[in-house]
């Protein structure tokens, strides 16, 4: 329907009832279709968006993805953002994703018209109402008519054996239910009217339950229509208890997109008992965590969640516990509605102005999020049940007095004008139970605070604090804090000595400087710790107490051009399982690196200063990833010792100039790839394991070979895995290599050479694996007279350019690609 090699612009509405799986299929095609565009962008949840934020949030969502942030913020108003989007994309070919559009004004103000887009792009659209899809083909000043095609699909109900399969992997944790469950697992599928969400969410209400719990669930079920979601879902939410059901409310009333971190540490503080409710709700299927460590849920879900809070009473939002519309809250406020039930408030908007008697009431106030706030007046014994403040945007005056929040837990006071000045702090510092302090982008900050009486507090949060020169000793007297986000914060010189004194600090997050960066040699004391990434930093060296972090797992030096030695002390990081010194001025690697026994990856390419690998990388017994391409001085035989490393899977020295492998790589049990790409002085290769299921050899003829040609010859009695090679006559068309196919291991599934002259061969299955095959700059004469009958080529092609390629289909190899002129791939995919 899409048709992307077409120079139109379309539109596509995918249309159906809630529940039936529009996004779920509509991310399919996304992902599917997003590397034939210029860009792209997924915008989810467009109707809660507006309602929430705003259409003007939504357009500078929507240019994201094509613009710098700081174009972005100028969009102040809906007209200046439809200009933006017009100038920023109309020559671009996008693919846009609007899903859950309710209004046609939110089209309206997105995508209203095809000339908006570059030629060939694509917006896909979903919505419950084919009624708001309103959108018009017009002619460009430039003259030729970009035609916005409206093309609609609608999404129907499952088939039964894929919506009975859908409920059973959920309740079954199997394709199909056991022989004992199949007729009641039928029935509850035909009351459930076959769509994916009520299925996936009362499948895994069932799963380990008694028969007694499926048959009066059914019996539940068979009381609310089945075309009702959110009744059917009504019933999981019934058998939440109270605890996971406030974590539930809160989910679905604000936190949907949102980290979970910071609302974990509120809830555990209200004994919401967090990570317990959010498995629960995880596992059946209310919830979902994604990649980002975001909240996500289903639009029929999350309004499930918040007509339940509606219930609590219709007509009188002060009257329930959770107000998310900003302008209700708003209200609220300045009708002085506030009540005792009211436990959580968005407000939202800038500017508002907040006095003492428009609180007064919200005795239970746990939650308040608003921007740009100003408050006024004495708040003495007020708000002092609240554990979150997101204050953003939080002005540099400071007028309230006693604002004393005992029990705060999350303080967000991002993108704000405070400075180490802000008279704000000293009645902050009484928040002794404070655990989150977000100061990100806060551009006014050259100094932290005194934070010495936030004893309480975990996270410190300072990322992109673009101006932040120096932090306050006040630091070490934080015994709680586990992690530290200096990232960004390009100005700082380098961290405290008393950093050394965080006892509990477990993550540092860098900042990437163009200035000398130094680390203190306190930095050792930090015996939590379990990362140090302080890559693309300006750091001259490591201090010798860098061997006391006895915790770290993971050390990131990549691109510290400065650091040319490694102390020997890096022999005691005991716990580290990664190391990477890619890009650093490094000469030599310590004999100490022997004693890191539970390194499992260390990549140390493109480092110039090294000539040689040390014996003792033989000892790190657990390694498993060994990363050396690119080092161009990386000379002679690599040691025999690696033949040790039985764990070792990834073995790359391409771009070396190495001249021998030891013959124990044969030993190398698990090793399964190994990249010899532009070894120019490789002359022979010893026995290879039978494990190994990629070989990359090639090279580039201008700048590594010289007048050197080669030959792979075969040894059976090695089996395949001796691979010698010999000087031989020059071909007619220029120095090259002679490859027998037949040298080819059948456990290899890719295989890659360059400069080969391909000769016949009859065995093929030794392709019985192969799944990738990849010949550069390869003549292939008389290889077509010798292809076996039982292997026919369903498809060919042969092309003369620097070298003949032949494109084939065989057993296994289904998918071709040719990749420039001289790089020829075979790809299979399974059926």
């Amino acid at each position: 329907m899409l048709d992307v090699e077409s120079d139109d612009v379309k539109f596509l509405a995918i249309h159906g009832m809630g529940g039936v799986g529009k996004t779920t299929l509509t991310k399919v095609v996304f992902n599917r279709l997003s590397s034939r565009f210029q860009g792209c962008n997924f915008l989810s949840d467009v109707r809660e968006s507006s309602e929430r934020q705003g259409l003007v949030h939504l357009q500078k969502q929507l240019l994201s993805k094509f613009l710098d942030c700081c174009y972005i913020d100028q969009i102040s108003e809906v007209d200046h953002g439809i200009d933006m989007i017009k100038r920023v994309l109309h020559n671009k070919k996008v693919l846009i994703v609007l899903d859950d559009v309710d209004e046609n004004k939110q089209l309206k103000n997105l995508a209203e018209k095809g000339n908006w887009f570059g030629f060939g792009s694509r917006i896909i659209i979903t919505t419950r109402y084919k009624s708001v899809l309103m959108i018009d083909g017009e002619v460009t000043s430039e003259g030729p008519i970009k035609c916005a095609n409206v093309l609609t699909y609608e999404v129907h109900e499952m088939e039964f054996r894929h919506a009975l399969e859908l409920f059973s992997k959920h309740a079954f944790r199997r394709d199909s239910p056991p022989d004992d469950y199949v007729d009641l697992s039928e029935k509850v599928v035909s009351t459930l009217g076959k769509l994916p969400l009520a299925l996936e969410v009362t499948g895994s209400s069932l799963y380990g339950r008694s028969k007694e719990f499926w048959v009066d669930t059914l019996k539940k079920l068979e009381k609310a229509p089945s075309k009702e979601v959110q009744k059917t879902l009504m019933i999981t939410y019934e058998r939440l208890d109270d605890a996971q059901r406030q974590v539930f409310l809160d989910i679905t009333c604000f936190f949907v997109n949102e980290d979970k971190t910071y609302p974990c540490y509120m809830w555990e503080d209200c004994e919401y008992h967090p990570y317990n409710a959010i498995e629960i709700l995880y596992h059946m299927s209310l919830i979902k965590i994604k990649d980002d460590n975001t909240f996500w849920m289903h639009d029929q879900v999350r309004d499930l969640g918040r007509a339940i809070v509606r219930e609590e009473n219709f007509k009188e939002p002060h009257k329930r516990s959770r107000v998310w519309n900003h302008q209700e809250a708003l209200s609220i406020l300045e009708q002085k509605k506030g009540s005792k039930k009211i436990e959580a408030l968005s407000l939202g908007s800038r500017g508002i102005i907040i006095t003492p008697s428009e609180v007064a009431n919200l005795q239970h106030l746990r939650f308040l999020n608003g921007n740009e706030m100003f408050l006024v007046g004495d708040f003495n014994n007020l708000l002092s049940n609240l554990r979150w403040l997101s204050w953003r945007w939080c002005p540099f005056e400071f007028v309230a007095t006693n604002f004393h929040l005992v029990n705060l837990i999350v303080l967000d006071l991002s993108h704000s004008y405070v400075s180490e000045k802000w008279i704000g702090w000293n009645q902050i510092r009484v928040a002794s139970k404070l655990k989150v302090l977000d100061l990100n982008n806060c551009n006014d900050l050259m100094r932290t605070p005194d934070l010495s009486m936030l004893v309480s507090l975990e996270r410190l949060i300072l990322e992109g604090c673009r101006n932040l020169i120096e932090i306050d000793p006040s630091i070490g007297k934080l015994k709680l804090l586990t992690t530290l986000n200096l990232n960004g914060c390009h100005a700082l010189e380098g961290l405290p000595y008393e950093i050394g004194c965080l006892d509990a600090l477990t993550e540092i997050l860098m900042p990437r400087s163009s200035y000398a960066f130094k680390l203190p040699k306190t930095i050792g004391n930090l015996k939590s710790l379990l990362t140090l990434d302080v890559s693309h930093r300006w750091i001259c060296m490591l201090p010798d107490s860098i061997g006391g972090l006895v915790k770290l797992r993971r050390l990131n030096l990549f691109k510290c051009l400065k650091i040319k030695k490694l102390p020997d002390s890096i022999g005691q990081l005991q716990s580290l399982v990664e190391l990477d010194l890619s890009s650093t001025s490094l000469g030599h690697l310590p004999d100490s690196i022997g004693n890191l026994k539970q390194l499992t990856v260390l990549r140390m390419s493109h480092i110039i200063g090294i000539t040689k690998l040390p014996r003792a990388i033989g000892l790190v017994e657990k390694l498993e990833e060994l990363e050396a391409s690119g080092c161009h001085h990386l000379t002679g035989e690599i040691p025999q010792e690696i033949g040790r490393l039985s764990r070792l899977r990834i073995l790359d020295l391409s771009f070396t100039r190495i001249s021998r492998l030891p013959t124990t790589v044969r030993y190398l049990s698990n090793l399964q790839t190994l990249n010899l790409e532009s070894c120019s002085k490789l002359n022979e290769l010893p026995r290879l394991p039978p494990s190994l299921s990629c070989l990359r050899w090639a090279f580039d003829t201008l700048k590594f070979c010289g007048n050197r040609t080669h030959v792979l010859e075969w040894d059976s009695a090695y089996h395949s895995s001796i691979i010698p090679l010999y000087e031989v006559e020059e071909l007619a068309f220029g120095k090259t290599r002679r490859f027998w196919p037949r040298l080819l291991s059948s456990s290899l599934r890719e295989f890659e050479v360059g400069n080969m002259s391909i000769t016949p061969w009859t065995d093929y299955s030794l392709f019985n694996n192969l799944s990738t095959l990849r010949l550069q700059s390869c003549s292939m004469s008389e290889f077509l007279d010798v292809i076996p009958e039982e292997v026919e080529p369903s498809r060919m092609q042969l092309e003369k350019k620097r070298c003949e390629s032949i494109l084939l289909e065989m057993k296994r190899l289904r998918d071709l690609e040719q990749s420039g002129s001289f790089l020829l791939e075979i790809k299979h995919q399974e059926i």
